[in-house]
């Protein structure tokens, strides 16, 4: 696995190392990920259905709110990328080596 870190012990490429995240970055961007999209989830499912019953009644309430839900599980996945793409450049968001384990 390849991914981009601050090196602080002077490591060069193909050496084996040891990465770590700061945990309160770990928390936060696991809050994001998870806590957002099941929110954006459940209000996209309530809206739909809410949806369905007053404006589509031709349709199933419950077939609009999935898609609904789904919509907007998939609206806070793109906005989450979009905010991940801003947070990876700041320093205190990456991961940072922590040793060398074998040269």
């Amino acid at each position: 696995m390849e991914i981009e870190a601050i090196n602080t012990v002077q490591a060069r490429a193909g050496q084996t190392v040891k990465v770590s995240i700061g945990a309160y970055t770990y928390l936060k961007s696991s809050m994001i990920a998870y806590g957002m999209s099941l929110v954006f989830f459940i209000a996209g499912a309530i809206l739909g259905k809410n949806a369905g019953v007053k404006y589509l009644t031709s349709l199933n309430s419950d077939l609009v709110a999935a898609i609904a839900g789904f919509a907007a599980l998939g609206i806070s996945l793109l906005s989450i990328k979009m905010f991940f793409g801003r947070a990876d450049s700041k320093e205190e968001n990456k991961p940072y080596i922590e040793e060398i384990i074998s040269p």
